[in-house]
């Protein structure tokens, strides 16, 4: 097995391009050493939740991490005692589902439940201590800040999902708050036109949600003939794809893009600045988490693996994302930073009777810009296998439905090719996620 870790990182390249965001007020400072200053100060207020030893939440060593796994129930029988970190096993999203099964069956105080949105099958509940994590999101907003992900001077409509104690709407607003910005958390369950109504009334020139919800209004828009003055897009839960950001741009003027990135399990750890837009490139504070690249190939693509070195209380050691990338530090606003470029997930494929299909090939055959699709496998009444794809794009003609239509049956014995709006494709029930693939066979 090989692996790449970033705990030095490669030296940046003569010649390397340097990017710098847009300019935010908010000065230049060593993020760790100030939010530890910052908590310091918050530690005597009375809403403060410490950590469960009593000390204040900081950032912490891999060998320290590594010493607080060893006595933790989660890793009972699963790590090797005194071993190195590139030694001890890979933590998979199954395998910890099976370890948090009794965990919340007893009171746990102080604990900030997160759920996954079940994108990989199977959802759970990551508990995190409450005072980490809000010296998790400390750490990190100072660094959304002076990118200019989140500021001052924003006013932001947050359309992220909420319900079913999905907290991502939340942390937008949270992040957001934290950097001075003004947060309108209206959710995903009001129509375009209330959306409109509030952008209107107080004045947004942000907004926060998962690029389908984007995508959804930005058609709106479309059909009303009108734009929002807007001059930030901030997205998360999915990745925004080339075609999304376009069409979005043009029926919402907007004028910057930027994302945040994380999960149940890891929390936000990385996000895309305004000036990495159109990359596949997110920005990580190495002081926070610890990130491998492991089985890389001959490009540098491998799974991507983290361990938090923050989460002392109920550690995470060498978890396995699901995500395939690449380590790339970038000369950023005239520093060097550590940045990691995603290639997508592990999962991109889907069998069908003896054949398998990877989605690579199929996105390949478009002839057009796909704001969304989805391959939906199911079976008919006599239990033979269907398969059918799902496409959101910008309106078509006829004769381009038809081209598009030939060009992926040329490859693809798919039994139906349908184009549907956004609400035509399956949701996952929690997060409300758009999966790629959806497998309705059963056994």
């Amino acid at each position: 097995m090989k692996i790449t870790t970033t705990d030095r990182g490669p030296p940046v390249a003569a010649g390397e391009a340097e990017l710098g965001p847009r300019p935010r007020s908010g000065s230049k400072s060593n993020t760790a050493l100030d939010a530890n200053r910052d908590w310091q100060k918050w530690s005597g207020a009375k809403d403060v939740i410490k950590a469960r030893d009593g000390q204040p939440p900081s950032l912490h060593t891999v060998k320290e991490i590594l010493a607080a796994a060893e006595r933790h129930p989660f890793y009972a029988g699963h790590l090797v005692k005194g071993a190195p970190l590139e030694a001890q096993p890979i933590l998979t999203k199954g395998e910890l589902y099976d370890r948090l099964q009794d965990f919340g069956k007893v009171p746990r105080p102080g604990t900030y439940w997160s759920p996954s949105g079940g994108t990989g099958g199977r959802s759970i509940y990551f508990p995190t201590d409450v005072g980490e994590n809000r010296y998790a999101r400390l750490v990190l907003a100072d660094r959304l800040k002076q990118a200019g992900v989140f500021g001052p001077d924003q006013v932001c409509l947050n359309v992220v999902v909420t319900g079913n104690l999905y907290r991502t709407q939340e942390l937008f607003t949270d992040f957001g708050e934290r950097c001075g910005a003004t947060m309108l958390p209206a959710g995903n369950d009001q129509s375009p036109d209330t959306l409109f109504e509030i952008a209107e009334h107080f004045h947004v020139n942000a907004l926060c949600g998962s690029p389908d919800m984007m995508v959804l209004l930005a058609g709106a828009l479309e059909e009303r003939g009108e734009k929002l003055n807007l001059d930030t897009i901030i997205t998360g839960a999915a990745t925004m794809h080339d075609a999304q950001r376009a069409y979005i741009r043009e029926h919402t003027g907007v004028k910057h893009f930027a994302e945040i990135f994380g999960s149940a399990e890891c929390g936000v750890w990385a996000y895309k600045p305004p000036c990495l837009e159109g990359t596949r490139t997110f920005v990580y504070d190495p002081k926070m988490v610890h990130v491998e690249i492991v089985d890389p190939d001959q490009d540098g693509y491998g799974r991507v693996v983290v361990t938090h070195l923050i989460r002392k209380a109920n550690p995470l050691v060498r978890y396995d994302t699901g995500d395939v990338g690449r380590l790339s530090p970038r000369i950023i606003d005239g520093r060097r930073e550590h940045t990691l470029e995603f290639a997508g997930r592990h999962q991109r494929s889907f069998q069908l009777g003896n054949d398998s299909y990877e989605l690579g090939d199929l996105e390949a055959r478009f002839t057009t810009p796909v704001l969304q699709y989805q391959v939906v496998l199911s079976r008919d009444e006599s239990r033979w296998e269907r398969a059918e794809l799902r496409v959101v794009t910008a309106k078509l003609t006829p004769a381009q439905e038809r081209r598009f239509k030939k060009s992926v049956e040329e490859v693809f014995d798919f039994t139906q090719i349908r184009f549907v709006d956004v609400d035509g494709l399956h949701r996952l029930p929690r997060s409300r996620k758009i999966p790629a693939i959806v497998d309705q066979r059963g056994a």
